[in-house]
């Protein structure tokens, strides 16, 4: 799919090792961000949050039993002010069954 929209959208062929690559490379260059946005969820009094599975094949070498996935969603109050959005191999994200009132 990415391979495709790169040719297609901008003439350039790039490889599925090289896609996988970037995506390893942005995934590391946001982890701190993502861990931030996780502790302020996980103080959060409200949050809102939503789950969706997914079959999740095993491109990338990361899910060799093809386990299903599953997209999570997590926004706070007031106003939308802090948005995640997870997609883990396991049903309940690690930050949220560590937090006692859940």
């Amino acid at each position: 799919m990415v391979q495709s929209a790169m040719q297609e959208v901008f003439g350039i062929a790039i490889s599925l090792g090289t896609v996988n690559k970037l995506r390893f490379e942005a995934s590391d260059a946001v982890t701190t961000y993502v861990d931030e946005a996780k502790q302020y969820i996980h103080c959060s009094k409200v949050v809102g949050a939503d789950e969706t599975s997914f079959n999740q094949a095993n491109l990338d070498g990361c899910n060799p039993q093809q386990r299903k996935a599953w997209l999570w969603v997590a926004v706070t109050t007031p106003h939308a002010s802090s948005r995640l959005i997870l997609v883990i191999l396991s049903r309940i994200p690690s930050f949220i069954k560590t937090t006692p009132d859940f």
